[in-house]
């Protein structure tokens, strides 16, 4: 059994997936009060799949980016469980559990799925995702970036979808924008289909930032001004 979990948007996700069905799943608009939350909603799926810890064979985790720190609780969780248990951790990016999900829903098979998470400052945590039929591939990588700069990453040939967690998306192009947050449910898909990464070392399961947090960029000013 396989428990997947995200926290890096507004919402806090949970499933259980079998490998092929997800017996369980549970979304929270939790806007980012994630602790809270996070070990109940885990037993509550748990109890509706029927499924005890000790029964899990692997963990999956979306590691970002998005909230600093909703990545890193949804990080330091599955590390500390899998660390219990001896279970390999599966990492699967935020923004395209988002995208697959949002693809899964439209049942637009021939798309370009841009998914968007706020940045604040003008900015989103945006990637690019092209489906064709069955085929699934990233197009374009993980990063923050300005709204000018999301636009030069679709194509006029292909229908857009923009997978927006809410942030207001300003279009200067044809598309369509549907409200998605990542699901765990996507996760336990992406798993399956071998789009996750996995550690079996828990140790090397790392959040993806794609860019240093505000206490980073003050002690990296800091030691450029010693020096």
């Amino acid at each position: 059994m396989l428990l997947c979990i995200d926290a890096a948007s507004t919402v806090l996700t949970v499933a259980i997936s079998d490998g092929v069905v997800v017996r369980a799943h549970a979304t929270l608009p939790t806007h980012r009060a994630h602790a809270m939350h996070m070990h109940p909603t885990i037993a509550r799926v748990c109890a509706e799949a029927e499924v005890a810890p000790q029964q899990w064979t692997a963990i999956a985790v979306g590691c970002g980016p998005g909230s600093y720190t909703g990545v890193r609780l949804a990080i330091a969780t599955a590390k500390t469980l899998a660390w219990v248990q001896r279970l390999p951790v599966y990492t699967v990016s935020t923004l395209e559990a988002m995208a697959y999900a949002a693809w899964r829903a439209l049942d637009c098979p021939h798309s370009l799925v841009v998914p968007v998470i706020d940045g604040r400052r003008g900015c989103v945590y945006s990637a690019a995702f092209f489906g064709n039929g069955a085929s699934w591939e990233r197009t374009h990588e993980d990063r923050l970036r300005p709204w000018d700069d999301v636009w030069t990453l679709g194509d006029a040939r292909i229908p857009c979808i923009i997978a927006s967690d809410g942030s207001d998306v300003r279009s200067v192009r044809p598309c369509t924008v549907i409200p998605c947050a990542p699901e765990a449910s996507a996760i336990a898909a992406l798993v399956a289909s071998g789009c996750a990464q996995r550690h079996d070392d828990v140790h090397l399961v790392v959040p993806n930032y794609t860019q240093a947090t505000e206490a980073e960029a003050k002690w990296t000013s800091a030691d450029e001004c010693d020096e």
